[in-house]
């Protein structure tokens, strides 16, 4: 039934995130809020993981038929290579997947709420007035000045390179 597919889609959206989360960990080290974060015990990865599932979940509720499971994962992967790139930017650590900026300045937290929600408005517009408020009160935490701003540009830049890169991938027309 309709009921058990949405089930197990929430259940293989946890799955695929709860592995997400835990090699955003292994690749931040932890928290990845290095000197520009706002607090040392920050962790954007983590929230927007959370955020990214909830907005997929609330996406699938006003969707008919569902948000499908490769949309699902397909929107996952997207969101967080460009968060990803953004990251590496700040401090490279691995090889850049689709973006190889620089940006050592910028704030880490700003970079990844950027990133991860532009790909997400951009995937699920039915969310955009959820995303724009969780995206003002992840920035509001923020101090003000260049670290934030530099951090909003580049997930702004790496969210819309992952984007242009999948424009043209054939997804729209997969079953």
């Amino acid at each position: 039934t309709m009921t058990t597919l949405h089930t197990l889609s929430g259940a293989l959206a946890i799955s695929s995130l709860t592995l997400l989360l835990a090699l955003s960990q292994t690749a931040c080290g932890g928290s990845y809020g290095g000197p520009a974060s706002a607090r040392a015990d920050s962790n954007a990865p983590a929230e927007w993981s959370a955020i990214a599932v909830k907005t997929v979940l609330d996406a699938s509720a006003v969707t008919p038929g569902g948000v499908s499971p490769m949309e699902e994962s397909r929107t996952y992967a997207m969101a967080f290579s460009a968060a990803h790139d953004a990251l590496n930017a700040i401090d490279r650590r691995y090889k850049p997947y689709m973006s190889d900026l620089q940006a050592p300045g910028a704030n880490a937290d700003a970079a990844v709420a950027s990133a991860v929600s532009t790909v997400l408005k951009a995937n699920l517009p039915s969310q955009a007035a959820a995303l724009d408020a969780a995206y003002t009160a992840a920035l509001a935490r923020l101090p003000d000045g260049r670290a934030k701003a530099a951090g909003v540009t580049l997930g702004q830049q790496t969210a819309q390179a992952i984007l242009a890169a999948r424009a043209g991938d054939g997804s729209a027309n997969a079953q």
